[in-house]
């Protein structure tokens, strides 16, 4: 889901505040999916984003969903594809994919079309600052494997000024 503010759910997390804060910049300033324990009393509009104890969730947005974040505050996201189906990468083939049975925003205008698209990199914030890829993504581009990706991730927060 996207958050359109972390107030909403912060409550409700279950990280040590660095860990916290070290999600959110991710999320926030590195376009990272993340998933984040929480407790068990999450209201009713998180619950469709939790799975075994652990909310995934993003604040990354494009800047048109803004109005809707502001009216309703989340929305729920899918990664355009049926389980073990390619992902659709425009609107136009996620409409194909599900055939009105959801809404699809066509945000293609916005991006770099020459740049590849696809599922971003979910990371798995666990206590005590350890993170994890739940799910391997575009954003790992440019990386040898998982272990670099989360290692640069670590170091570009602890050199950052919200760290």
């Amino acid at each position: 889901m996207v958050i359109g503010d972390l107030a909403d759910l912060r409550p409700y997390i279950a990280l040590d505040p660095e860990t916290q804060r070290f999600a959110e910049w991710a999320s926030r300033v590195r376009k990272t999916n993340v998933m984040v324990p929480v407790t068990g009393d999450v209201p009713g509009w998180v619950r469709p984003g939790v799975s075994g104890g652990w909310a995934a969730f993003t604040l990354a947005c494009l800047p048109e969903l803004r109005p809707l974040l502001d009216r309703f505050g989340h929305l729920y996201l899918s990664s355009a594809n049926r389980t073990k189906r390619e992902v659709a990468t425009t609107a136009h083939a996620a409409e194909a994919e599900f055939r009105g049975e959801l809404l699809v925003l066509d945000g293609d205008r916005l991006r770099d079309q020459s740049a590849k698209s696809g599922s971003a990199v979910i990371v798995r914030f666990d206590r005590r600052f350890s993170i994890a890829v739940h799910r391997t993504g575009i954003n790992m581009d440019g990386w040898p494997d998982a272990d670099s990706y989360l290692a640069g991730l670590k170091r570009e927060w602890q050199a950052s000024p919200a760290s």
